[in-house]
């Protein structure tokens, strides 16, 4: 079965669970540069003091230079620091809360973000709007949900922005709900087109499973406490889930100023691996699925053998989504290496391993917004019937990237030849036939 144009939400979903599991020595730094200088003072400190310092210099370039200005200062010191280089993301979404000035300007912020590290600035900016929208007004309604990513739906937006803004838009009602889930997935259904509120899920359902786990992300906090303390604290200890597991189980503790009065939404259960996913309407099981092998892999650490089996337990509709969940969080735990994520990949049914790569496929290219990223990775890919699903995932990829019929056909010309229709046909350049894979 050809896997639809939802499964694409699965591209921009990350593992922050399995931070700092690995540590390497990180390069030199040059002591001449903005970037070597916040090394040199921010790399000798405690973990917890270490984000926290990295972080208020990045908000601080924000500040006094600007996005961009920040975002390539990111940029440089995740080449200094492979430990921060791996809470990208985490970073990048700090700089969004702090960038946003008001809704007037909320576009403008937007658009001087960039996609490095999983798009986590436009994510701060669109969750630090729907805080200071419902400050304002007292609660969010359908028009300023459809009002917020309009300016992505006309032609200069393009279709890779726009779901930057809808995933973006699931995190902040998130957030603004107090991590109440069934209620910010509503929110979400308050979008006019099916696309975008299927991406709306996936933007909520990772920020359930992200702040069960690690309680402390950036997206706890309102933009107004973005020049005060460390978003990012706790980030180099979310691989330890002992220490944070009480808030997984749904105890009491809310972060962020806009926390429900309610009692809190159990976000997960470590005695029952497919919850929430079991609880919720059928409309959202998919993309909870798309999600659920990073809350999986939390409780089991990282027990990937373990996690393949869980998905062979999920309800045959999803199945393989929670392979493909599977592939993104492996490529994040492989740290992008080609090779051990196809080994990693191989301890699952061979019935779903097409979807494990091409879940592997799709973060590749979302974490730097490269197709040739995606097309590197299927060369690596040794068997026939998995290239071929990985070729079309990568023309699925480059459909969302690229709004010009040119493009994507350049994009695609670096396939290997026999694989180069599959590349075209998932980017909507030709009919395609059907991959052959498993899917009910």
């Amino acid at each position: 079965m050809q896997h639809s144009r939802s499964s694409i939400v699965v591209g921009a979903m990350m593992l922050l669970l399995t931070a700092g599991c690995q540590h390497t020595a990180p390069r030199v730094a040059s002591p001449a540069t903005p970037a070597g200088q916040t090394f040199d003072r921010c790399r000798p400190l405690a973990a917890e003091a270490r984000t926290a310092c990295y972080e208020e210099r990045l908000v601080s370039v924000v500040r006094h230079e600007g996005v961009p200005a920040a975002m390539e200062a990111l940029s440089q010191l995740s080449e200094l620091d492979e430990d921060l280089r791996r809470d990208g993301h985490v970073y990048a979404h700090a700089i969004g809360l702090a960038a946003y000035t008001g809704a007037d300007e909320v576009g403008q912020r937007f658009g001087e973000c960039t996609p490095i590290f999983q798009s986590g600035c436009y994510h701060g900016v669109v969750q630090a709007y729907f805080v200071d929208l419902s400050g304002r007004q007292g609660g969010i309604d359908a028009d300023a949900v459809n009002a917020l990513c309009s300016e992505q739906r006309g032609p200069e937006g393009g279709r890779w922005l726009l779901f930057q803004c809808v995933h973006g838009l699931g995190h902040g009602l998130t957030m603004l709900y107090g991590h109440d889930l069934p209620r910010a997935l509503e929110g979400c259904d308050l979008l006019l087109d099916s696309w975008e509120r299927r991406s709306c899920y996936g933007g909520a359902f990772m920020e359930s499973v992200v702040n069960a786990t690690m309680p402390h992300h950036p997206a706890t906090r309102s933009p107004a406490d973005a020049e005060h303390g460390s978003h990012a604290q706790h980030v180099a200890t979310a691989a330890q889930p002992s220490e944070h597991a009480h808030h997984a189980e749904g105890h009491e503790e809310h972060h962020g100023g806009h926390a429900a009065a309610t009692a809190p939404f159990k976000a997960l259960d470590p005695e029952n691996p497919h919850y929430p996913c079991s609880e919720l309407d059928e409309r959202y099981l998919s993309a909870c699925y798309q999600m659920q092998t990073s809350a999986v892999l939390f409780f089991n650490k990282r027990d990937f053998a373990a996690t393949a089996r869980f998905c062979d337990e999920a309800p045959d509709s999803v199945r393989h989504l929670c392979y493909q969940s599977l592939g993104r969080d492996i490529n994040s735990y492989a740290e992008q290496n080609h090779a051990q994520t196809i080994r990693l990949c191989a301890a699952g049914d061979p019935r779903y391993r097409s979807w494990c790569y091409i879940g592997v496929v799709k973060n590749l290219v979302d974490l730097t917004a490269r197709a040739e990223d995606g097309i590197a990775y299927c060369r690596a890919i040794s068997e026939a019937e998995y290239k071929r699903a990985c070729y079309e995932a990568v023309g699925e990829q480059i459909w969302v990237l690229e709004q010009e019929v040119e493009r994507r056909e350049e994009l695609c010309r670096s396939a290997e030849p026999a694989y180069l229709d599959l590349c075209r046909g998932g980017a909507d350049l030709l009919a395609r036939e059907p991959v052959a894979r498993a899917t009910p």
